[in-house]
């Protein structure tokens, strides 16, 4: 069965985030390494017609005013609730393809992925041995 383009570039994607070290989920909730793989899926067949949706996806340009994800992710004020907002809610251009909310969840912890750590705290929940789920500051 021969494979189309968009296909292709979907299991290149979740393949290459296959390849994150287990040392980049430490801490993180259970199945988190899962949902970032389906995310990029998700975000790739949705989302890559306009943004650009990971490095991996061969560096593509954006339109011009569209933000990358990495730029969504790192934007010091990003809460999963503002992208769960957007992505309910969308704002022109940007066309409603009324996701599911586990397919939200999903999206939210790709972004997660691609954000560093100079951009503030996880857009996720993580975990740490003996302690409670640290949040991010809603504010």
């Amino acid at each position: 069965m021969a494979l189309n383009r968009r296909s292709s570039c979907a299991l290149a994607a979740a393949a290459l985030l296959g390849l994150l070290s287990p040392a980049s989920a430490q801490g993180s909730p259970p199945g988190y390494e899962e949902l970032v793989r389906e995310g990029a899926v998700i975000a790739e067949r949705l989302c890559s017609s306009c943004h650009v949706v990971g490095d991996a996806l061969g560096g593509g340009i954006a339109n011009a005013g569209v933000p990358t994800f990495r730029g969504i992710a790192n934007r010091p004020e990003q809460t999963a609730e503002r992208i769960r907002n957007v992505l309910i809610m969308p704002h022109s251009p940007m066309p409603d393809v009324r996701l599911s909310n586990p397919e939200i969840d999903r999206l939210i912890a790709y972004v997660d992925s691609l954000r560093g750590p100079a951009a503030g705290p996880p857009l996720v929940p993580r975990l740490s041995p003996g302690k409670k789920p640290q949040y991010p500051d809603p504010t």
